[in-house]
């Protein structure tokens, strides 16, 4: 019986940390969307918009790193 609630609290712990990494990709996947959106409104041109929306995903995604893993990056 010890056995399987030790397994029970180990699956539990890699089911939380999965749906901590998930919520962290579809949270800069929305943020990448939404810097596309905003910058495609101000050029016309196909290969400014992709550079435009590269680099705003860029700026986004290190913003998004920062605010949820700040500890992680402050250390190194």
């Amino acid at each position: 019986m010890v056995l399987l609630s030790g397994f029970a609290g180990l699956y539990t712990k890699n089911m939380i940390s999965l749906l901590n990494d998930l919520n962290s990709f579809i949270l800069r996947g929305l943020l990448s969307i939404l810097a596309g959106y905003y910058e495609k409104k101000l050029c016309r041109n196909i290969n400014a918009q992709n550079s435009w929306l590269y680099v705003s995903g860029i700026a986004f995604n290190v913003v998004a790193t920062v605010i949820q893993d700040f500890d992680a990056v402050a250390s190194k």
